[in-house]
């Protein structure tokens, strides 16, 4: 009790006798420094890229997409809901020309097993480019 009401003691007087400003708790750190300027980093140019897979649950025959690839990575495909949507995936890609390939089931007719490719360019300066995946149709929406 004694040692801790000394020091109180210590530091209460020093506290009285130094000048204590909000400026000096943080005059130490560079970020806090007003006339300090951070460097700034180059802009971002790569483009947000949205794709969405859907099957078609109108008719029973109707085929199934089983797997689709984006520049060589295998998109994971949720089982289809109630509206047909497989999944929705995101991705931030440097502009340039990337290769889909999705393949369907096809519950009737020959070949059961159909691989479809389909190349989408990625232009410099867009916004968001929307792909939508829909049986063996592949569309793109580009958004500036």
């Amino acid at each position: 009790m004694r040692k801790g009401l000394l020091l109180l003691g210590i530091f209460g007087f020093i506290s009285l006798v130094l000048p204590v400003t909000p400026r000096s708790f943080t005059s130490s750190y560079f970020a806090f420094d007003p006339y300090y300027v951070r460097p700034t980093s180059p802009p971002d140019t790569r483009v947000k890229v949205e794709i969405v897979v859907k099957d078609d649950l109108n008719d029973e025959e109707i085929d199934r997409i089983e797997r689709v690839t984006f520049n060589n990575k295998r998109l994971s495909l949720k089982p289809a809901d109630f509206m047909g949507n497989r999944g929705s995936f995101y991705f931030r890609t440097n502009p340039g020309r990337y290769e889909f390939t999705w393949t369907i089931r096809r519950k009737t007719g020959f070949p059961t097993v159909q691989t479809f490719r389909n190349t989408i360019t990625v232009p410099p300066g867009a916004k968001l480019v929307y792909i939508e995946i829909f049986r063996d149709q592949l569309q793109s929406q580009l958004i500036q």
